[in-house]
């Protein structure tokens, strides 16, 4: 069965490299389309009997549609209108009921819905996507997989990132993409202390990284480059040029919620490419295996 590719679209033109990148990898993949415009779902109001709630229905359906006629070249496409508790959750519903292998926002952009500024929205969506959230800034240039970067630490997190970027060149890239390996050493004064919402990671010396990437080039052409600095600024730095930057997010905490530590935030925020971001995922599909979900209302 081809990968299901879930695009959150809200009619804005930033929205438009979301749509752009999704459809992309979508034609590269065989993948199906959906194509979601998300809503809030509030109570209805006294006298109103959900009439407002029937307008910003009808609005992200349209929404949706005018993205999915968008895509060209994709013989499954679909449009769907989700609601939630907030925008992210409306997304994270469309994504379980699609069974989504990956998630594609843009990075930035206002709803004409209730003001909701997509930028946040976009990061509020890597913070607990049930899949691989791939988060797309506004670019000139047609999307491409032959240049692919993967922040790499050592940790569970960091393997699933690596793993998902070589499935991702292989099966979307160019017949020998470039895998870049990158290596942050924190400065000292960078160095997270006891109590920090963002763990470290293990450091990795030459030697490590050099065996990993060995181990490796049977996907493609690796390289290594390290840094040391601020990992965050580094690895936004180490984006310029790069087709797609993928980074691990990490589980913490005894109910495993998903946590994006601070160098997530600011490298989604501010990387030059599309960065996507992955939790931990069995092997399997692009994405891992992930669980079909029944549909829902979504």
């Amino acid at each position: 069965m081809p990968n299901t590719i879930v695009i959150g679209s809200d009619g804005s033109a930033q929205a438009d490299a979301a749509l752009q990148f999704g459809g992309t990898l979508a034609r590269a993949l065989g993948a199906r389309v959906v194509v979601v415009s998300a809503y809030v779902h509030s109570p209805p109001l006294r006298g109103d009997a959900g009439s407002f709630e029937a307008v910003m229905r009808e609005e992200a359906e349209e929404l949706a549609r005018q993205g999915a006629a968008s895509i060209e070249g994709v013989s499954d496409v679909k449009a769907v209108a989700s609601y939630g508790a907030t925008i992210a959750d409306a997304l994270h519903r469309a994504a379980q009921a699609q069974g989504a292998d990956l998630l594609v926002v843009s990075t930035s952009g206002r709803r004409r819905i209730a003001g909701h500024q997509l930028g946040s929205i976009s990061e509020r969506v890597a913070h607990k996507s049930p899949c691989p959230v791939a988060v797309v800034p506004a670019r000139d240039s047609e999307p491409r997989f032959a240049s692919i970067g993967v922040a790499v630490d050592g940790t569970p997190a960091a393997r699933a990132a690596l793993d998902f970027a070589f499935r991702l060149g292989r099966r979307a890239g160019a017949e020998a993409p470039t895998f870049r390996l990158l290596h942050v050493t924190p400065a000292p004064q960078h160095v997270p202390q006891p109590g920090s919402t963002y763990p470290a990671g293990r450091q990795l010396d030459s030697e490590q990284l050099e065996d990993m990437a060995a181990e490796t080039a049977a996907y493609g052409e690796v390289e290594v480059l390290q840094r040391i600095g601020d990992p965050a600024d580094e690895l936004v730095r180490m984006s310029e040029g790069l087709d797609v930057l993928v980074i691990g997010a990490r589980y913490q905490g005894a109910v495993k919620r998903l946590l994006l530590g601070s160098v997530s935030t600011h490298v989604v925020r501010n990387a030059t490419c599309p960065v996507i971001v992955v939790p931990p995922l069995p092997a399997g599909s692009l994405a891992g295996e992930t669980a079909k979900a029944e549909p829902t209302s979504a």
